[in-house]
């Protein structure tokens, strides 16, 4: 693999394990409503901003400049990268995409704390408590009417994600396709690279 191939294999990673992280508050929160959304997400002093969309099996975020596809119905995830026309593919690992459900993953406790307007949204507040790994973590969490969890929080506010700009209903499926026109490399494993045309 070429170096330029590994690093941006390596970003793919780590944006996928972002993107893998927001749908899965997403379809804990919101059964895998289609809706599109802002995504505003913190880590520690880092914000990050994202356009999300979300249809049924399928899901976007159009992140730095680049566009992340995950197509839970194809076993796939895509990075296209429109400067260079390319787009990277790789199987997304199933055991990583959690269940529809309204709880979050290894939740073990849900304390409510009240109602909350949030952007003009009237949300309840909630304290959950989960299981990660071997340790209990705790963290707030602004659900509206809908089960659509708004806002995010870690306890320790360690990180946040934050959704705006939120509108319900059918996403256009050409948001979940490859242009026509790229190139696309297939990672059939961390060492190896094939490209095709779509």
């Amino acid at each position: 693999m070429s170096v330029k191939y590994r690093a941006r294999f390596v970003w793919f990673l780590v944006l996928a394990a972002a993107v893998i992280f927001c749908s899965s508050n997403y379809s804990f929160a919101a059964g895998m409503q289609q809706f599109s959304a802002d995504m505003i997400s913190r880590s520690g002093d880092k914000t990050e901003s994202a356009k999300v969309y979300v249809s049924e099996n399928k899901m976007r975020n159009d992140i730095a400049g680049n566009i992340m596809i995950m197509r839970l119905d194809k076993n796939v995830m895509w990075m296209i990268t429109p400067a260079d026309k390319t787009c990277m593919e790789m199987p997304i690992d199933t055991k990583m995409i959690p269940m529809a459900s309204k709880e979050i993953e290894g939740e073990v406790e849900r304390v409510s704390l009240g109602k909350e307007m949030i952007d003009g949204t009237q949300t309840e507040k909630f304290k959950v408590t989960y299981q990660k790994s071997n340790q209990q973590e705790a963290m707030y969490q602004w659900v509206t009417d809908s089960g659509f969890a708004i806002k995010m929080e870690a306890v320790d506010a360690s990180w946040g994600v934050e959704y705006k700009n939120i509108y319900f209903g059918p996403q256009a499926d050409s948001l979940f396709e490859i242009p026509d026109g790229f190139q696309k490399i297939a990672m059939t494993s961390f060492g190896e690279v094939s490209g095709s045309r779509p």
